[in-house]
C-alpha cells in the first residue's frame, strides 16, 4: 500500500471518529472481564500493523489502536519513526504529535487534533 493510499484510509478513519469508528470495526471481542470497555478487532489502516482494535470506554471515549511487532529495539524504533513520518505527511500542520515514553522503555506517539491534508503522495509505508 502506498503512502497516498494510507492517507486516504487515515482520512476515512478520522472522519469516522464521530461514529466511534464503526466503519472500521470487525468482530467484537469477549470483554466480560473488563467491565468498563468494549473491544473490536479493526481494519488495519497501516499495512505493517500487526493488530488493530477499536476500544470503546464506558466514559464515552473511543480509540483506534494499532500495534506493531519488530525483532528488536532498533527495528522497533525505526518502524515507529517511519510510521510517524508517514502520518505527518497525511496531516496538516494543525496536527501536533506528542511522544510519550513508556515505563518499559518503549513509546507511543499521539496526534491529538487537527485536519487532514487533501492529498498525500509520498514514499511507501
Amino acid at each position: 500500500m502506498s503512502a497516498s493510499e494510507v492517507c486516504v484510509k487515515l482520512n476515512e478513519l478520522v472522519a469516522d471518529h464521530a461514529n466511534d469508528f464503526k466503519q472500521f470495526r470487525g468482530v467484537r471481542k469477549n470483554t466480560r472481564r473488563i467491565i468498563n470497555m468494549q473491544i473490536w478487532n479493526a481494519e488495519r489502516v497501516f499495512p505493517q500493523a500487526r493488530n488493530c482494535q477499536v476500544w470503546a470506554w464506558s466514559s464515552g471515549l473511543t480509540n483506534y489502536i494499532c500495534t506493531w511487532q519488530e525483532s528488536g529495539e532498533l527495528e522497533a524504533k525505526a518502524s515507529h519513526d517511519k510510521g510517524v513520518e508517514t502520518v505527518k505527511q497525511c496531516l496538516t500542520e494543525q496536527w501536533k504529535s506528542d511522544f510519550v515514553q513508556t515505563s518499559s522503555g518503549g513509546g507511543h506517539t499521539f496526534f491529538p487534533a487537527g485536519r487532514l491534508k487533501d492529498g498525500c503522495f509520498h514514499s511507501l509505508f
